[in-house]
């Protein structure tokens, strides 16, 4: 017969994907005036630690993290995983 594969004596495989794409603010064109000036009481965002006043992203992989749309833009993909995703509110919630 053939030669068999012997795994035990692969060598692990190491991905090289390199580092996570820059990715530019999800609003771009639409934050625009829709929520500019929308105050989210209840939240703060997780990075900056102020008022999140404007567009409010809520990250759906997280039980708790939101972001301003200043973090969204300059600092998200920095500091959360870049593949997760958000929901975009542009109005107030009356609860959490």
């Amino acid at each position: 017969g053939g030669k068999r594969f012997q795994w035990d004596l692969a060598e692990r495989y190491v991905p090289d994907v390199g580092p996570a794409p820059r990715q530019e603010s999800v609003v771009g064109g639409i934050a625009g005036p829709r929520g500019k000036y929308t105050r989210h009481s209840l939240f703060k965002c997780d990075l900056c630690s102020e008022d999140i006043v404007g567009p409010r992203f809520k990250c759906l992989h997280c039980e708790a993290f939101n972001v301003c749309i200043a973090c969204d833009r300059d600092r998200l993909y920095e500091e959360h995983p870049w593949s997760h995703i958000f929901q975009i509110y542009f109005e107030p919630e009356e609860s959490v």
